[in-house]
């Protein structure tokens, strides 16, 4: 009697084990970060005024983007509550949101309507932009791409320099592995990822970037970063909070990895 055909299972079982806990895992994640921006938006969560990195990009190089295209599109992943599709909007821009929560993407759509402004907001994730190559001037990922592995970053990071035209700029912040806010435990990931044990992102998990990563996510996918990487670091107590802000250039000629 021929028993091969019970061989292959059990061969096969360890593997698909392990993908099962990994796609649990996954959803568990899926879960407590839809959970965790629902409550925010229904809560009010926001910045009302655009952040002091973005205010300072558009005064160094805004009127060189509207001398270059009449109504320069900028890209905003993870809009959240919309502030910086009414600020650039009301600059002059063509603004475009992407966010994958309902409850925030209400939020953003009610914001423009009360400053009277408008904007295209999406129903997308950053790792997959409805939006088509080289179509937009300036990407803005700020806090987005720190969630999540080494590896999720680069899928978001290849998706907003795939839709940057050559010349583009795309501005990023994220955590920085100096970040000692929360109490966090390491997982297994390429370089320094962990998810918090304390605080209102409890067990989400988060990359924490170090200066030569964020250089090599820039030569990865064409990216030039104009200046030096900046580090700002906020002390509370024993702790701090602390991100890196990179504005990067889409190279004109060389194409990503």
């Amino acid at each position: 009697m021929n028993y091969r055909w019970f061989t292959k299972p059990k061969a096969q079982r360890p593997k698909q084990e392990q993908e099962s806990q990994e796609r649990q895992a996954q959803e568990k994640q899926n879960e407590l970060t839809y959970a965790y921006w629902s409550q925010q938006a229904t809560g009010g969560w926001g910045p009302q005024d655009a952040d002091g990195f973005v205010k300072k990009f558009l005064d160094m190089h805004g009127d060189d983007l509207k001398n270059a295209a009449s109504r320069p599109r900028v890209v905003d992943i993870g809009c959240g509550n919309g502030i910086h599709l009414i600020f650039f909007a009301g600059n002059g821009f063509d603004a475009v949101g992407i966010e994958p929560f309902a409850d925030m993407r209400n939020r953003a759509a009610e914001a423009l309507a009360a400053a009277g402004q408008t904007a295209q907001i999406l129903d997308a994730k950053s790792s997959s932009l409805p939006l088509e190559d080289a179509s937009a001037d300036v990407v803005i990922s700020l806090g987005v791409s720190h969630h999540g592995t080494w590896e999720d970053a680069n899928r978001d990071i290849a998706e907003a320099a795939r839709i940057l035209k050559p010349g583009g700029f795309l501005l990023f912040r994220v955590r920085s592995v100096n970040d000692t806010a929360v109490m966090r435990v390491r997982v297994p990931d390429i370089g320094y990822t962990a998810r918090d044990l304390e605080g209102i992102k409890k067990g989400i998990t988060h990359h924490y970037f170090t200066e030569d990563e964020l250089r090599e996510l820039g030569v990865r996918y064409a990216l030039t970063i104009l200046d030096t990487p900046k580090e700002r670091v906020q002390q509370f107590g024993s702790r701090q909070r602390a991100r890196w802000r990179v504005v990067y250039k889409k190279d004109p000629v060389r194409d990503a990895w």
